[in-house]
């Protein structure tokens, strides 16, 4: 069983050098459930999900705010969250001399 990790921590732990990548992975047993898997230096953890605030107008279920991992429907939702974060591998750019 991996322990989770909130995305605050993650970004944190990128900015420390610490995490070594982060990658989609398939749950065991569902083959449409994807998991982000963040593996660094001496640790490997599941992306925790986002728990909303408390409110009266939500309708949730029993144990809301137990901690489960982000789940995603495909390998591309996932990649694409990656993305977005700002997670994914550094951008290479080429440096052009201009033309005098």
């Amino acid at each position: 069983m991996l322990k989770l990790v909130d995305s605050a921590a993650v970004h944190l732990a990128r900015m420390l050098g610490l995490v070594k990548r982060i990658r989609p992975a398939q749950l065991k047993g569902d083959a449409t459930k994807w998991v982000l898997l963040v593996e660094g230096l001496g640790f490997t953890r599941l992306l925790r999900a986002e728990v909303l605030p408390n409110s009266p107008a939500l309708v949730r279920p029993m144990g809301w705010n137990t901690p489960r991992p982000e789940v995603f429907r495909s390998m591309t939702h996932a990649l694409r969250y990656i993305e977005r974060m700002g997670w994914g591998p550094p951008k290479r750019f080429e440096v052009v001399e201009p033309n005098v």
